[in-house]
């Protein structure tokens, strides 16, 4: 292969010679990696073991707001029964207080005989 040097001469070098000392570097590289790519897989592996944990806790934390809101619901359904049942007791004391005379007082309702 011919090439321009620094010294803008025309030269030539053989590229068979480039690729094999390539390919040697390039084995040797791969050899010292060799540690880096397994602690990069050992860092992915635990990468989805920590995603698959996250998303396993969004789900129970959607399942537990899930039951807290049928919860609340639920509790405002039963107020609202005590409210509307507090309310009848209420109604019917009053009545049987005006209905029911007092120590002393007549019943208008009986007739006297």
């Amino acid at each position: 292969m011919l090439f321009i040097g620094n010294d803008d001469n025309v030269k030539q070098k053989n590229v068979i010679v480039k690729t094999e000392s390539l390919e040697r570097k390039l084995s040797s590289d791969s050899k010292d990696n060799e540690p880096t790519s397994s602690l990069s897989f050992e860092a992915l592996s635990t990468l989805e073991q920590l995603q698959n944990q996250l998303i396993e806790t969004e789900d129970r934390a959607q399942a537990a707001e899930e039951r807290a809101f049928l919860a609340e619901t639920a509790l405002k359904e039963a107020n609202e029964r005590v409210r509307a049942l507090e309310r009848s007791v209420s109604r019917m004391e009053s009545k049987s207080e005006v209905s029911t005379p007092q120590l002393g007082e007549r019943n208008p309702s009986l007739k006297k005989m």
